[in-house]
């Protein structure tokens, strides 16, 4: 288990100055679970990582894995711990002049474990990446999935107890991606292995993650299921990246005439959210009928996570204002989520 209570990390400019880059971070990731940090460049995510490795040492807070406290041990001891953390990066970080089988190796090497004694556990983990075919050959010959997979066999000789991610993916085409995403998601199940990943891609959350937090200017502005995050994105960051993710945007013949606020012949237009089986049931179709309104659907979006059907509406619901509000009290009673986008002129959707 890896648990950041209070984490502050700022970087001096110059002597009077500083910047504030990590703001109050607190998160837990459970055993075996699979946690993901997403947030635009420059929010701070590459930053926490290096943070909670040790490769750069935090202004306050805390760093505990599996109850241990990481910031307080000397540097033999933290050298020992690291063996517990295993390390994915963005760039593979390979070396040129060793093979496959020598790059797993040289985490063992480093840690003073003899290579012939674990030989065949590198083997056994070569073949679980898909890699060991290769394991002669240099890193220049392999393909960017390749090199990534024996990045992800290196990260694991050491048997840590949790995986970090430093954007694994986003060097990868997506093809390749998804397959190392499966990798992951193989690992994890096996190992019982806790991943901790940070990423600007959605659709890697959205695959991969069982939690996830947004992540902001250097702060965590909002930490849910990936679930409820695509259903009801509570920050404006969680709303842009989900509504991306979704192409889930406006046309701007009518987001020009978007209002915050209701004018004369301006109608509502909604946003609903369904989660679960509801949302395999045909419900505006018969609120349509029984409540005679009309429905002017402009997106929809259907979406499996993890098992759960998420779907999600933008319409304006037009009629009798005594109907047009049994029809929402009919909605929202079948647990569908109602939220007003805006109001637009009648005429324009």
């Amino acid at each position: 288990m890896l648990k950041i209570t209070g984490l502050y990390k700022k970087f001096q400019t110059n002597k009077t100055q500083s910047l504030p880059v990590l703001h109050n971070i607190n998160f837990t990731v459970e055993k075996g679970q699979i946690y993901g940090i997403i947030g635009k460049s420059g929010a701070g995510k590459s930053t926490l990582m290096r943070c909670i490795n040790l490769l750069e040492t935090p202004d306050k807070g805390s760093i505990e894995i599996n109850d241990i406290e990481m910031t307080t041990l000397s540097n033999s001891r933290l050298r020992q711990q690291r063996k517990n953390i295993g390390m994915i990066f963005q760039h593979f970080n390979l070396l040129a002049s060793r093979t496959v089988f020598e790059n797993v190796a040289l985490s063992l090497e480093i840690a003073g474990v003899s290579i012939k004694a674990e030989t065949q556990n590198i083997y056994k983990l070569l073949k679980l990446v898909g890699i060991y075919k290769q394991k002669d050959a240099y890193p220049h010959t392999l393909s960017g999935g390749q090199k990534q997979r024996v990045a992800i066999a290196r990260a694991l000789v050491n048997k840590p107890k949790i995986l970090l991610c430093d954007e694994a993916t986003s060097a990868l085409d997506p093809d390749t991606t998804n397959k190392i995403l499966q990798l992951l998601k193989q690992i994890n199940s096996e190992f019982g292995l806790s991943i901790l990943l940070i990423t600007h891609e959605m659709h890697v959350i959205r695959k991969l993650c069982d939690k996830v937090a947004v992540m902001e200017h250097g702060e965590f502005v909002e930490e849910t299921s990936v679930q409820e995050l695509f259903a009801n994105p509570k920050s404006n960051a969680a709303k842009t990246l989900t509504q991306e993710d979704m192409h889930m945007f406006l046309p701007k013949s009518i987001k020009q005439y978007l209002s915050s606020v209701q004018l004369d012949a301006y109608i509502p237009l909604l946003r609903l959210t369904y989660i679960g089986d509801v949302a395999n049931k045909a419900l505006i179709a018969k609120a349509m009928h029984e409540f005679s309104v009309n429905v002017n659907i402009l997106q929809a979006h259907i979406e499996m996570l993890h098992g759960m059907t998420v779907g999600i509406t933008i319409c304006s619901i037009t009629g009798d204002t005594k109907q047009v509000k049994d029809c929402l009290g009919f909605l929202e009673d079948k647990k569908i989520h109602i939220e007003v986008l805006g109001y637009v002129p009648s005429n324009v959707v």
